[in-house]
């Protein structure tokens, strides 16, 4: 639950600083940047950003070794 309110305040502050965002000689919208920005200036997101990569991390690994231990026939390299 705190993943899915993280991801949803993360997302309404990224999606204003990217529709404040400046344009640059082009005329497009510089939306990564903004996004980066909006990450970098927060605290708080600073540390929740963190957990976030390192549960999925610690999830990614776990997937992948639950596949290897039980079902290593489907991994084919």
């Amino acid at each position: 639950m705190q993943v899915l309110r993280f991801v949803t305040r993360f997302l309404f502050v990224c999606l204003d600083q990217a529709s404040a965002a400046s344009r640059d000689d082009n005329g497009r919208i510089e939306v990564g940047c903004a996004l980066l920005q909006c990450l970098i200036r927060t605290k708080e997101y600073q540390r929740e950003a963190m957990r976030l990569f390192f549960y999925s991390t610690f999830l990614f690994i776990g997937g992948l070794s639950a596949l290897l231990i039980f079902y290593p026939s489907s991994i084919r390299f």
